[in-house]
């Protein structure tokens, strides 16, 4: 789903220009030496962490997942956002909103309103489930 890489691993200078590639470090923390003392540790376990979860296995959940993704994200394309369905059992869907990597910064109005809507549709059709068989009639709305 997702290339592995060892981001974490490279020198000060370049692991600097990647934060800065993906546009979501403020330019000024960048850019100040102090500030990247504290956080490139952090920063690099992230990274570290991120790529160790793209490797790992295992079985799938049976929990819905709702994978959000970015129109202009240039890491993770639209077309592989499909991927995350091998990972759950149960319903995967896949919502595109206007943004890159750090949509979630960019819109959080529209990310926000994508999860509730998203939890509304689950626990419909939780709802749904939990009927009684005899009270599921075809072609009643659920709510």
């Amino acid at each position: 789903m997702r290339r592995v890489s060892a981001d974490w691993l490279l020198p000060d200078a370049e692991f600097r220009a990647r934060l800065r590639g993906l546009a979501g470090t403020p330019p000024a923390v960048l850019e100040n030496d102090d500030l990247m003392a504290m956080f490139m540790p952090v920063l690099r376990a992230d990274f570290a962490a991120a790529a160790q979860l793209c490797r790992r296995g295992g079985r799938p959940v049976s929990a819905p997942i709702t994978v959000l993704g970015g129109d202009n994200d240039s890491e993770v394309p639209v077309s592989r956002l499909a991927g995350w369905e091998t990972y759950s059992t149960a319903d995967t869907a896949v919502r595109v909103l206007a943004g890159g990597h750090f949509f979630i910064d960019e819109s959080p109005e529209q990310v926000i309103a994508e999860v509730v809507r998203r939890l509304r549709d689950v626990e419909a059709v939780e709802a749904a489930r939990s009927l009684p068989h005899s009270d599921r009639g075809a072609g009643r709305p659920v709510r």
